[in-house]
This record gives C-alpha cells, sequence and structure tokens, in this order.
C-alpha cells in the first residue's frame, strides 16, 4: 500500500515490505511475535493510512508466492481426487464382486444423508449471513464447503452458494487484501502460465479481482479489467456484473458523464438483470445525480429505495451508503438536521456489523466533518478526523496481521485443502481499537464532570 504520490524518501532503495522468515515459529504467538519486530523494522512509515491512498500489501513477490501456492493446491486436489476415485472404484467394485454383498444401496444412503447434512450447513451459514453475523459465518464456512465439496455434484447449488458468501463477506468486512489473495490462488491453480500484468482468463475471478480494486481505491487497475469484460466476448452474465462494477467505478473516480454512458449504451441488457443487479443500478444512478447536483428526484429515488433494500435483507453497507448519499443531498438542499440524522444513521449501520469495514467507516466519518467544517462546526469536525484516523490505523492493523499469517502459510506450510481455510481463522490477537473502543475518553471525561459536580 503507498500513496499515488511517493514523497522523496521513496528514491531510496526500496525494502521488501512483505519478506517474512517464520522458519522457526511453532505456533501463532511466535508468528504474530516476529511479525510484530518485521513491522517495526521493515514497514515503517509505508504502511501509516492516509486519505485517498492506494491499499496495496501484495507487493509482486507475494503475489508470486501464492500463484505458486495455487499451482501446489491444484496438484494437491488433482491427486486427491486421482485417490478417492481408486479407492471408491475399489470399495463398490471389489466388496460386491468378492462378497457377494450389495453395497450400493448403502451407498446412496450415505450419499444421501451427507447431501442433506451439507445443505443444513450451507443453510445455518447462509441465516447467519444475514443476520449479519460475520464472525460466526466465518468459523462455519469451511466446515460447510468441505461437506458439500464432499457431495459435489448432488449438492453443487448449495457450495456456490457458500462460494458467493464467502466473496461477498470479505468484501463487505473490506477484507480486500485476503479476497486479493485468494483469487491470486485460484488463478495458480486454473491457468497454465499466469501472466499478473494480465487480465485473468476466467471472467468471475476477473470480476471478482476487479471489485478488489475498487474497494482498494485502484481505479484504473479496475477499469482495466472490466473494460476487457464488458468489451470483450465474454458470458452475459459476467457482463452484467461488469457493467455494473465499471459504472461503480468511474463514480468512484468522479467521472459521472462515463458512468451514465456505460449505463445507457446496455440499457437493453441491463433491464434483464435480477434485483440484487437492479437495486446497485438505481443507486448508481443516484449517485451520478449527486455528483452532477441533480437533485430534483434523487432524494425521492433513495428514500424509496432504503425500504427496499430492507425488504430484500440487503447488507448495512449498502443500506449504509444509500443514507450516505442522501446525507449529501441534504447538505445541498440546507437541510442541515436531516443531513446530520443520515450521517449518524451510516455511521450506526457500518459500526453494527461483526470485524466492520474499518475503511468505509473511516470515508464516512470524513465525509461526516466535511459537512461539520462547511457549517462552522470546527471542533466536532476535528473529533470525527481524529476518529477516522482510529478507524484506518485499525484497517491497516488487521490487513497486516493477516497479510503476516497468510504468507507464513503460503510459504512455510502444505497446501490446505480449501483454500478458504486461509481467511477463515479464529485466533488473532485483539485489535487495538477492540481492546481500546472509541467513546471511554467521553465517558471518562463525563464521570470526571459528574464527580466534580457532587462534589460542589
Amino acid at each position: 500500500m503507498e500513496p499515488e504520490e511517493r514523497d522523496a524518501s521513496a528514491a531510496e532503495p526500496d525494502i521488501e515490505a512483505n519478506e517474512i522468515v517464520l522458519t522457526d515459529a511453532k505456533d501463532w504467538d511466535e508468528v504474530f511475535a516476529q511479525g510484530e519486530v518485521h513491522i517495526d523494522e521493515y514497514i515503517g512509515d509505508r504502511f501509516v493510512p492516509k486519505p485517498g491512498m492506494k491499499l496495496e500489501f501484495i507487493n509482486d513477490s507475494m503475489a508470486n508466492e501464492l500463484v505458486a501456492y495455487g499451482k501446489k493446491h491444484a496438484k494437491l486436489n488433482r491427486n486427491q481426487h486421482i485417490a478417492a476415485f481408486l479407492i471408491g472404484a475399489l470399495i463398490l467394485g471389489f466388496i460386491p464382486a468378492f462378497f457377494s454383498f450389495n453395497i450400493w444401496p448403502w451407498f446412496l444412503v450415505a450419499a444421501g444423508v451427507a447431501t442433506i447434512y451439507g445443505s443444513m450447513l450451507a443453510s445455518q451459514v447462509a441465516d447467519a449471513f444475514n443476520n449479519r453475523r460475520y464472525r460466526i459465518v466465518s468459523k462455519r464456512m469451511d466446515n460447510a464447503l468441505w461437506w458439500n465439496q464432499l457431495c459435489s455434484p448432488l449438492s453443487i447449488i448449495p457450495y456456490l452458494t457458500l462460494a458467493g458468501i464467502q466473496a461477498r463477506l470479505l468484501l463487505l468486512q473490506g477484507r480486500y487484501m485476503e479476497m486479493e489473495a485468494l483469487l491470486l490462488i485460484c488463478r495458480g491453480s486454473i491457468e497454465k502460465d499466469v501472466d499478473l500484468s494480465a487480465v485473468p482468463a476466467n471472467e468471475r475471478v476477473a470480476n471478482d479481482l476487479a471489485c478488489t480494486y475498487i474497494g482498494q481505491e485502484r481505479y484504473e487497475e479496475a477499469e482495466r479489467v472490466l473494460k476487457t469484460l464488458v468489451y470483450g466476448k465474454k458470458s452475459a452474465g459476467f457482463k452484467r456484473f461488469a457493467i455494473v462494477n465499471l459504472a461503480l467505478c468511474y463514480v468512484k473516480m468522479n467521472r459521472p458523464d462515463d458512468a451514465t454512458k456505460i449505463l445507457d449504451a446496455n440499457e437493453v441488457l441491463m433491464r434483464k438483470v435480477d434485483k440484487l443487479l437492479s437495486i446497485r443500478v438505481k443507486l448508481i444512478r443516484a449517485l451520478i445525480d449527486v455528483q452532477n447536483k441533480k437533485f430534483e428526484t434523487v432524494d425521492e429515488r433513495l428514500e424509496e429505495m432504503i425500504p427496499a433494500a430492507r425488504s430484500m435483507n440487503e447488507s448495512n453497507e449498502f443500506i449504509a451508503a444509500c443514507y450516505l448519499a442522501l446525507a449529501e443531498v441534504r447538505h445541498a438542499q440546507q437541510r442541515i438536521d436531516e443531513a446530520h440524522l443520515h450521517f449518524r444513521t451510516a455511521i450506526d449501520l457500518l459500526k453494527s456489523n461483526d470485524n466492520p469495514s474499518y475503511w468505509s467507516l473511516a470515508q464516512a466519518l470524513r465525509d461526516y466533518a466535511e459537512m461539520l467544517e462547511a457549517e462552522g462546526d470546527v471542533v466536532e469536525a476535528e473529533k470525527q478526523r481524529k476518529l477516522a484516523e482510529r478507524f484506518e490505523a485499525a484497517y491497516c492493523e488487521r490487513e497486516l496481521a493477516r497479510m503476516i499469517y497468510l504468507r507464513y502459510r503460503v510459504t512455510q506450510e502444505k497446501p490446505v485443502q480449501l483454500i478458504t481455510s486461509l481467511v477463515n481463522v479464529d485466533g488473532f490477537p485483539p485489535l487495538s481499537i477492540e481492546k481500546s473502543p472509541p467513546g471511554l475518553e467521553d465517558l471518562a471525561n463525563q464521570d470526571e464532570l459528574d464527580g466534580s459536580v457532587r462534589e460542589d
């Protein structure tokens, strides 16, 4: 991760910030202890978060290691499938032939029970995700994926549902580095010769990778990937996703006219999208009008969109985006009390999830601070900016800890059966912001004030 403009110190010889030697580590405590030394000695100010910076935790060296790990993972899976086929053929063919015992009914019963059990696990994960219990999702995900992979193709639908939930979970939590790492591993496992400078051959991987780029504010890279999907010869299903993501990318780049052009040029195709994409198109068009300061009907559309999103059980992050846009409209209309309310609602929504997207939360706080400063409340604006800095620091602290762990796993240990095991991990040390949540200082000051009042 580095600012868009390097300072003078960047001219000095660059130290590989991701080079970590943990061969002597026996447990996680040692891994994290050595990782802290690494951060202090090698990373330094390069990972100090700043507004508008690109989040690039994975450098070229680590990217190549992830691709190599993907090739090892593919080889392991291939060997396991061959072994499973041979063992299955031996059991299902040898036992009936030599012992005159028909094992097929028992096999079909076992397969049916395992499929039902896998579907139950998938349902539990989906319920936890819909209820925003993201830590529970991470704890149960791998077990559910394992059983549904075991019973595939009978359980292919639950398996694909779980894979989609896993991707959405990482994006909603702002864990872009981990998702990018999984996608690089996938590229290594499915592409013969991986060219990291080229767009991934698999359109699903390419689209998901572009989503991580947008989240990391690497908009030029996202635009390059998405334009290839939109204008290349890809399936219509992924083209629809790519169109929506490209329009969002243009909005993030403050290019509303380009966003309008891509949506208008594909209006006929976008009429056939499902509700998930349809409501996103509506939000993007509303954001375009906000950027162009066309406030005639955008506030009404946003107000209608919020209950519709809730009825669809949309994520808190999506609903927060609607409130943030509405807050900006109300501020432009000088309806300041409503703008305050919408900003606070969006911030509370972003805070409410397990292990939230700290980077998105910090951006919302900075937007709120800008409005406060514009209205002359400089003291409160500075307070919100300080709070945003804490959340940005928490984001980098979390990503660095996970990067160190991930780098250790891919360089020092054998491939896992499920690559999601690399991200669905418990036992990380609590973040500084979790040990000392914002607001404790205010409570302490209030207690002191109450005490002094009682003494008087």
